[in-house]
């Protein structure tokens, strides 16, 4: 029977069932270890379910209580519900990298200890299928045993252990806390932890009290209440920025709509806004692995177009458009979100452009505002709203990194060329959304939208 350590305590009957299902199934060479946190510098800890230290490797386990049939993506997973929520393998692949990473800057002797993650579906009526490279780290409880003796699963040859298990679980038990979880955060319901990243986590949360409020995201920022003013100001700053721009942009059918921002527990905010139930355009590629059909490309630039023109025309330039940014509803409807790296046209509203590279995806970035971001404008979203449109078009984006993009003196990449297929027209129209020279594209997205409406006769 493998060693149990809890450092918190299981918050559900199926849990607990789970970890005793594990302890009887491995032997005492195992250390489990369970309902832990691990602090780190962001303001949020690491979030783990169970850790077990084989004799071969660490595993970093997320479990997850899904029930009925599950299917999914790189990026998303569609529950039994209806219910799309993202993939937890990306966001655990971190938390295992960022964990290992931590453990072998303290003890060097650790550097070939091998770590893997995976994912457990609990409910025995769970049934998925994935179409991602990384669906073997889904395994059924009743599957994990036999993965976690088997280390030729691995991805590498992984050394034995030996005593160095014993210094890992000294230093994961020497830092870690008991787990949180987080049920309410003011008055909503957390349902699930839906993501993360270095300035804030999401939930998919409902209303506590009014039954007929929808489900909502609630993104929840960390703040430091005891920096200098001037730092805490700036940090304000970059929190409302989403919420700013959504609030200029409210009502538009193509725009996700904001609802709330509050504080909570003295250091964190927490801005609502609506959940949209679909995919997004990123998932929607995966899911193709290849070029759209080109009557959603069309129906995609139109409300793309539209949802951008609205942004335009009430000072907002979004900044960061790229397929994880764009949602497409379940009633086909196209959503812009994610706006913390726009530029908003209210009063005391301080440039983040030094702030912002950061954030990108330089593959969809106009020229211009890779040298200098404070450069960008408009007309640099109409660049990115063209790399989107090329990739739609084709299955692949026009340029693989940032070194291609800066070593043209043109945009040379012309969608029929690479797929004849294409209607011509669309050659014109992406080459100018695309030009290099921003004062060669299209000076508004209204003509633009002129040029998609020809693409119907």
């Amino acid at each position: 029977m493998a060693i149990v350590h809890p450092i918190g305590q299981p918050d559900t009957e199926t849990e607990r069932r789970a970890i005793h299902f594990l302890a009887q199934h491995l032997s005492d060479d195992f250390i489990i270890i369970h309902n832990l946190e691990i602090p780190n510098r962001t303001g949020f800890a690491y979030e783990v379910d169970l850790i077990v230290i084989a004799p071969h490797a660490v595993y970093v386990i997320e479990e997850k209580g899904y029930s009925g049939q599950i299917a999914g993506n790189p990026h998303q997973w569609r529950l039994d519900s209806g219910v799309v929520v993202p993939s937890p393998i990306p966001r655990l692949n971190k938390k295992v990298r960022v964990i290992g990473a931590w453990l072998k800057s303290v003890d060097r002797t650790l550097h070939n200890v091998f770590f893997e993650s995976l994912v457990v579906l609990t409910d025995p009526q769970a049934a998925i299928e994935l179409r991602d490279r990384q669906a073997n780290r889904v395994v059924s409880l009743s599957e994990l045993p036999d993965v976690l003796n088997d280390p030729s699963r691995l991805s590498i040859s992984a050394e034995p252990l030996g005593n160095r298990a014993r210094r890992v679980f000294e230093l994961l038990t020497s830092q870690a806390v008991p787990l949180q979880r987080k049920r309410d955060i003011g008055v909503y319901r957390i349902i699930e932890s839906v993501g993360e990243t270095a300035e804030y986590r999401e939930y998919l949360a409902e209303h506590k009290y009014l039954a007929s409020d929808p489900r909502a995201r609630l993104k929840v920022y960390p703040f430091d209440a005891y920096q200098g003013p001037d730092r805490r100001a700036r940090q304000i700053e970059l929190i409302m920025r989403d919420i700013n721009a959504l609030r200029c942009l409210a009502g538009h059918p193509n725009i996700a709509q904001a609802v709330d921002i509050f504080p909570w527990e003295s250091h964190y905010f927490v801005m609502v806004t609506e959940w949209i139930d679909g995919d997004t355009l990123r998932a929607r590629l995966e899911s193709r692995a290849g070029p759209l059909d080109s009557r959603e490309v069309l129906h995609l630039a139109q409300q793309i177009g539209r949802g951008l023109m609205h942004a335009h025309n009430h000072g907002v330039i979004h900044r960061d458009l790229r397929p994880e940014n764009i949602i497409i509803a379940k009633d086909r409807r196209i959503k812009l979100t994610n706006f913390d790296c726009a530029r908003v046209s209210i009063p005391k509203a301080d440039t983040i452009a030094g702030q912002i590279s950061s954030f990108w995806d330089e593959r969809y970035v106009a020229p211009e505002a890779l040298l200098d971001p404070q450069r960008s404008s408009a007309l640099s979203d109409l660049y990115s709203l063209g790399i989107v449109l090329y990739e739609c078009l084709i299955g692949e984006k026009p340029y693989s990194n940032i070194a291609e993009i800066l070593r043209s003196t043109q945009f040379d990449r012309i969608p029929s060329e690479q797929n004849s297929d294409i209607d011509p027209r669309w050659d014109r129209i992406i080459s100018r959304l695309c030009n290099f020279d921003r004062q060669s594209r299209y000076p508004k997205v209204s003509e633009f939208l002129q040029d998609i409406d020809t693409l119907h006769d």
